[in-house]
């Protein structure tokens, strides 16, 4: 093995490592302790819709404890190093995971509508950012870009109460058909300037 080569697998093993956290944190912990719940809350709150999310990872390991599941992950990295080095990108970790969104037991991807689907895309947020601030004590900066464009006027009027209490918020919407709980600074964007209105 040339030094170039040693380099490269050293290289690769440090990535390794960094995929090992993120998958064996989001395989153990990041689906499994909250999240599916507060988002079929937050699908619930916008749609009235009952929703699930299913995790897949991209081997199985049916293994609970930390030691084992890293064994069990280093193990089909190694079996899949080659093929991986000669297709130019790793097949195993947290990148290749599935995350399917169900609209009640079907798959939304196949079987929502686009309003049905922007439903899911602002629960999926909200319920992010929900989880997030249960381990962080300051709110979080919530930028909106047209995420209402595709809702009915009912799912828009449920959906902008939720949006409103998350820190400061930041709405991008060509109309404002739904009132806001309390008043706050609208701006009109016009040839890259920004005018309160």
């Amino acid at each position: 093995m040339s030094i170039e080569t040693e380099g490269y697998y050293g290289f690769i093993s440090g990535v390794e490592d960094k995929l090992e956290g993120m998958s064996e944190c989001v395989s153990s912990g990041g689906v499994g302790t909250g999240m599916p719940k507060a988002f079929g809350r937050a699908v619930e709150a916008v749609s009235g819709a009952v929703a699930g999310v299913e995790y897949e990872p991209s081997f199985s390991c049916d293994t609970t404890g930390e030691n084992q599941w890293k064994n069990v992950f280093y193990t089909v990295l190694n079996e899949r190093r080659e093929k991986d080095i000669t297709m130019g990108y790793s097949s195993v970790g947290p990148h290749r995971d599935e995350v399917r969104f169900l609209l009640g037991k079907k798959p939304a991807k196949t079987f929502g509508s686009q309003g049905q689907c922007r439903s899911l895309a602002l629960s999926l947020k909200l319920s992010s950012v929900s989880c997030i601030e249960r381990y962080r004590n300051d709110k979080m900066i919530f930028l909106v870009d047209d995420a209402v464009s595709e809702l009915d006027s009912q799912r828009t009027s449920r959906a902008y109460p939720l949006i409103e209490g998350k820190g400061q918020v930041f709405i991008a919407t060509p109309s404002m058909t739904v009132p806001l709980s309390r008043p706050l600074l609208h701006c009109a964007v016009s040839r890259g300037t920004a005018t309160a209105v």
